[in-house]
């Protein structure tokens, strides 16, 4: 199981074991693996998703651009797309307890 490390502080990079991932080509494709990965603790309801990152779009157009979106993360996480749980009704993404997540380190850090 490789190891990731999501760094959003600054400008975004993924990166799987020492290997830099390629750039997510959408700034919607960026933001919606930043909130699932904010969200990492709860499956997020497609509608949701759909609602907030497509807002003016009829529900079924929305849909099929998350569904789009998700594929495209997948492209991009590669060996890694595991981390994508999606079902008909909900998506979230699964950190490994050897994944890198920067804000979350920070968060830690301030919480002390």
């Amino acid at each position: 199981m490789p190891t990731l490390q999501l760094n959003f502080l600054g400008q975004l990079q993924i990166w799987e074991e020492d290997t830099p991932l390629p750039p997510i080509s959408s700034q919607k494709g960026r933001r919606l693996l930043a909130y699932l990965v904010f969200h990492h603790d709860r499956a997020c309801p497609r509608s949701l998703l759909a609602g907030l990152f497509w807002p003016d779009s009829p529900g079924s157009q929305a849909r099929r651009a998350l569904s789009n979106a998700l594929w495209q993360l997948r492209r991009v996480l590669g060996s890694a797309a595991d981390r994508l749980v999606t079902d008909e009704d909900s998506v979230c993404f699964n950190l490994h307890p050897t994944d890198h997540f920067d804000v979350e380190k920070f968060q830690t850090a301030c919480d002390l």
